[in-house]
């Protein structure tokens, strides 16, 4: 099913776009972003990682795996983990990404409150507070 949008929707939507790039949030992900990308100390340990996870997963398709093997690797796995978690690259990175998609969710409650009327609220698991499931 197509979804048709008309002009006047699609300018409005293109207007509140050109305010979110004004934002420094964005500006900010984006500069945040390109250094991130452009590092390649947490390139190498990226990569490394997602090499330790594919010997992981072929380890286990084998038959006769190892559970030594396996415990080698997840070891190897835990320490770059840590190593990209403390990376200073990757602490700005995460906090930016965080802090731009904290903006956009409420970019878009309010689009929904302007809809519905409602203002969107997180579920607590706990239905003492709130008015229950929509």
């Amino acid at each position: 099913m197509d979804i048709i949008l008309s002009n006047e929707l699609m300018s409005a939507i293109h207007k509140v776009g050109e305010l979110i790039k004004c934002d420094a949030r964005y500006s900010n992900m984006v500069k945040i972003s390109e250094e991130y990308n452009a590092d390649r100390e947490i390139n190498k340990l990226l990569g490394e990682y997602a090499e330790l996870q594919q010997n992981v997963t072929k380890e286990f398709d084998k038959p006769d795996f190892s559970d030594d093997r396996i415990k080698e690797l997840q070891v190897r796995m835990d320490e770059i983990y840590s190593e990209i978690s403390n990376n200073p690259s990757y602490i700005q990175f995460r906090e930016a990404s965080d802090e731009y998609n904290e903006f956009t969710q409420a970019v878009y409650n309010e689009l929904e409150y302007a809809v519905t009327g409602k203002k969107p609220v997180s579920c607590t698991h706990d239905c003492s507070t709130c008015h229950g499931c929509d």
